[in-house]
């Protein structure tokens, strides 16, 4: 299979399942245990912006970052204070490629573990948040180290210490100066926080390109390999990103299927998505993973499932943005039932077909920028937004708590 074919359906197949050395790339903690994670931290330090805030109200920061040998930061703590509120929130940053339904866990010394959510994966990691209690503000002065541990893509508990003893001085002390702050830092702070400035500049709806339902069966390198097989479609923006994606995955031998769904980074990852098959009732499931092609979360293939896919015209996918706005996409299913009770498709028509969905989604993109060209300015923007649409996500998602406790392996 060429490079070209596996980054085009690394996509769709999520390719944390078929080609480790690619999502190593993007889970730097993948397949290494505790011991292994040697890091080299920065100093705590407090800064104050009104950059990062949609109100431009001032925000400050407390923070801290782990690196591994690589130079690639691995775990960031940040101790958030906005103007005007008394509550203080405990940010823990870590890479993708961690099992988000896990949530994560914090630890001060031998005191009691709290665990909390995944909030959001973006480019520059997962988040997670925690209520700076008294208590805990009173553990982070005293303590010699805040443990951050999590469950990482191939189900390994990874446990990241960041050392206390700076905190109290950098927390009580004077701030730096924002603009001193390195680059780096500043976007990290800007991508967690900035995000409801973001509301209203994606369009709520854009125009997909569809590739057409495609087949594929792989096997791993072991001797003892099985095959598996997949499924999938995408649909894309004028730009060539994947906005949705969906493969069913087969593996030889076994009688359970998976439908992985996967959307961009940005979801609000505490609703989890959900599907509708034209009118039947949607099902629920929480994000599993986020890698940088995007967020995924799995559904089991019942044999009620696979008969709607088969027969179905249309599979909507929905779910939250940061911003919290509803998001609803949906692919096609005229071809998929073709695909799946066919034969794998043949190399050369796959990039044959990769090609020409690349050819007709740069028309488009020419002839956009054609029209935007020869139109008159927009007097005024607004956002547009179809709640109605959504009333059963957001109802049903809202009540629903997506964070599973990792058991006796987080202890």
């Amino acid at each position: 299979m060429s490079r070209f074919m596996v980054a085009v359906f690394g996509l769709l197949a999520a390719f944390a399942v078929v080609a480790s050395g690619w999502a190593a790339q993007d889970a730097p903690l993948q397949g290494k245990s505790t011991e292994q994670v040697q890091l080299t931290y920065s100093a705590w330090t407090r800064s104050c912006t009104r950059e990062v805030d949609i109100n431009g109200k001032q925000i400050c920061f407390t923070l801290k970052t782990g690196r591994i040998d690589s130079g690639q930061v691995v775990v960031t703590a940040m101790l958030v204070e906005r103007e005007g509120e008394s509550r203080k929130t405990l940010r823990v940053l870590l890479p993708l490629g961690m099992q988000t339904v896990h949530g994560t866990r914090v630890i001060v010394d031998s005191g009691t573990p709290v665990q909390s959510p995944y909030v959001f994966c973006n480019a520059d990691g997962c988040a997670s948040d925690y209520d700076a209690t008294p208590d805990l503000m009173d553990q982070l002065r005293r303590g010699k180290n805040l443990v951050v541990q999590a469950i990482n893509s191939n189900g390994s508990p990874v446990t990241l210490p960041l050392p206390l003893a700076d905190f109290s001085p950098a927390f009580s002390g004077n701030a730096t100066d924002w603009s001193s702050l390195d680059d780096q830092r500043k976007k990290i702070l800007t991508s967690l926080f900035r995000i409801k400035n973001e509301a209203g500049q994606t369009e709520a709806n854009p125009t997909l390109t569809y590739a057409p339902w495609t087949k594929f069966c792989l096997k791993g390198q072991d001797a003892n390999a099985k095959q598996v097989c997949f499924t999938g479609k995408d649909g894309r923006a004028e730009s060539g990103q994947p906005l949705i994606a969906a493969v069913v995955i087969e593996p030889e031998g076994e009688a359970k299927k998976i439908l992985r769904v996967t959307l961009p980074l940005g979801m609000q990852l505490a609703y989890g998505t959900h599907i509708i098959v034209d009118s039947n009732p949607p099902a629920v499931s929480p994000y599993v993973i986020c890698f940088a092609n995007g967020c995924m979360s799995d559904y089991d293939v019942t044999p009620a499932l696979l008969a709607s896919l088969r027969n179905g015209r249309s599979l909507t996918v929905q779910a939250i943005e940061n911003t919290g706005r509803p998001l609803s996409r949906a692919l096609p299913l005229t071809e998929f039932n073709q695909a799946y009770v066919g034969p794998p498709t043949d190399s050369k028509v796959f990039e044959a077909q990769q090609r020409k969905l690349q050819d007709e989604l740069a028309q488009r993109a020419n002839a956009s920028r054609e029209t935007a060209h020869n139109s008159p300015p927009a007097t005024s923007l607004q956002a547009t937004s179809r709640p109605s649409e959504h009333a059963c996500l957001l109802r049903r998602c809202r009540a629903r708590r997506l964070v599973h406790s990792a058991g006796a392996s987080r202890s």
